[in-house]
């Protein structure tokens, strides 16, 4: 992979020589596995780091959701420094993966070479930080500022190291978190989530795909260039988490609104989680809590809400508590109990036999026809229909081979046709119509979707004329209801 500059973004790690743990510290879980990142691709460039990967040792913690994650901008951001995020994944029951991506794109950096760091987009060139986001995504080449293959494209990556690991471990399970194919990532089995320059691209990934959740993790630079919308995930499935005193995090509240999180700018009546316990009853998230260091990077308050050097400690060492009810909670552990909220699943389910029964009520009677008067006689009767199909159509015929549609006396019929409809609050029904033949049934109701115990009346309407010569005794016909369907 080559980039045209290599560009460290605003909060990008400068020196490391500062950092360290107290002696008592408890270390983060040691990764499941560490996958070099161009297994099964010899195209991808292997020095954004390895895939770090974490999954529940007990198989009955594992949900059957896999989480992708995915760090900060800067050269010197690695999968390595996102231990303490994918343990705690792990620990939650998912399949967690921190993906080493192309995360030294200059998107930032200051025009021509990247979008810039201002709130607002530059002139030129147009669409610039949508452009330079999707290119990373799929490598394809939309942009101008960055230059991503498509062998080191998120999808190819994420694709690649599924394969890897659901042909290396088919035991762990990795093959369902591929489509059908085995060919491309199943997003809608994925929790997204990502820190700043890795927070923006999971929320693009939200708008290009439906995914199962978007948890993102601090503001972006730019995150007012006009690219953020709803798409194919839900307003409901994106969460967030912000440090109060980040400098990305008033221009990320646009992208919060564009997302039908918030309502305006800047964000109001904010409740800090430092003060709560979950759950929070909110799916965005705003924390203070202190850095365990402010030495290293540029903005220590937006890498300290994910990045292991800078996440707020407890006095033992270990994560801040208060810190991991927020990550639970945009994880998907809304009440902070070590387990998702959905993690038990289970099946119950049953099977609809094809059906389609009409039941017919008593047969109609017109009364007596006077001879020599003209007039409409009018009669009913009553139907029941049940349709399991996606689509039905009651029709009625005359299946007699003489004197179709008419009624008859013997040798005698009227002269005129017959005529039906049918009416139903749930079908569509027809106005008065001759009834036909076999060959060509009178159509009265259809269908549009299942139905049950559906009530139905049947008018019929018969015409005596004043000339119509009427032979004494019961005039009458057998006819043919028929309850239909083309997708059964």
């Amino acid at each position: 992979m080559t980039l045209r500059r290599r560009t460290v973004l605003a909060a990008a790690v400068v020196g490391l020589a500062s950092v360290g743990y107290a002696a008592s510290a408890r270390a983060a879980d040691v990764p499941t596995h560490v996958i070099a990142a161009n297994v099964n691709d010899p195209g991808i460039d292997p020095t954004r780091g390895s895939h770090h990967v974490w999954l529940a040792s007990d198989p009955a913690r594992r949900v059957g959701k896999l989480l992708v994650f995915m760090g900060g901008g800067g050269a010197t951001n690695l999968p390595q420094d996102w231990s303490e995020m994918g343990t705690e994944a792990g620990r939650l029951g998912y399949h967690a993966i921190v993906l080493a991506y192309a995360n030294e794109a200059p998107v930032a950096a200051l025009p021509p070479v990247g979008c810039g760091n201002s709130v607002d987009p530059p002139e030129s060139p147009p669409n610039c930080a949508f452009n330079a986001r999707m290119e990373i995504l799929d490598g394809r080449g939309e942009s101008t500022v960055v230059n991503v293959d498509r062998a080191n494209s998120i999808e190819n990556r994420l694709t690649k190291v599924l394969q890897h690991l659901a042909t290396t471990y088919a035991g762990e399970g990795w093959s369902q978190f591929l489509d059908t194919g085995g060919l491309a990532p199943r997003w809608s089995q994925t929790v997204i989530a990502g820190q700043s320059l890795g927070a923006a691209q999971a929320v693009l990934i939200g708008m290009q795909y439906s995914v199962d959740r978007v948890a993102a993790f601090a503001g972006w630079a730019d995150a007012k260039h006009g690219w953020v919308k709803l798409s194919k995930t839900a307003s409901s499935r994106h969460f967030t988490l912000n440090h109060q005193r980040e400098g990305l995090f008033e221009r990320t509240c646009f992208a919060y609104v564009a997302l039908s999180l918030a309502q305006g700018c800047p964000l109001a009546n904010v409740s800090l989680v430092d003060n709560r316990q979950p759950p929070f009853g909110t799916s965005q998230l705003v924390h203070n809590l202190e850095p365990f260091t402010l030495d290293g990077v540029n903005d220590p308050y937006l890498t300290s809400t994910t990045r292991d050097g800078w996440i707020a400690r407890e006095a033992d060492g270990t994560p801040s508590k208060k810190l991991l009810d927020a990550w639970r909670s945009v994880l998907g552990d809304s009440d902070g109990d070590g387990r998702l909220d959905h993690a038990a699943t289970g099946t119950v389910g049953g099977s609809v036999p094809a059906t389609l029964s009409l039941t017919l009520g008593s047969p109609a009677g017109f009364g007596a026809f006077t001879p020599g008067v003209a007039r409409d006689y009018t009669a009913s009767m009553t139907a029941n229909v049940i349709s399991s199909a996606a689509n039905a159509a009651l029709s009625i015929a005359d299946p007699s081979a003489t004197a179709t549609g008419r009624l008859v006396n013997g040798a005698f019929s009227l002269p005129s046709t017959l005529q039906a409809k049918a009416t139903s609050a749930a079908a569509t029904g027809s106005a008065l119509a001759n009834v036909g033949g076999s060959a060509a049934p009178t159509l009265l109701l259809t269908y549009a979707n299942p139905i049950a115990n559906n009530p139905v009346t049947i008018d019929f309407s018969q015409h005596v004329g004043a000339a119509d010569a009427l032979r004494t005794g019961p005039y009458s016909k057998t006819l043919t209801f028929t309850l239909s369907t083309t997708a059964p």
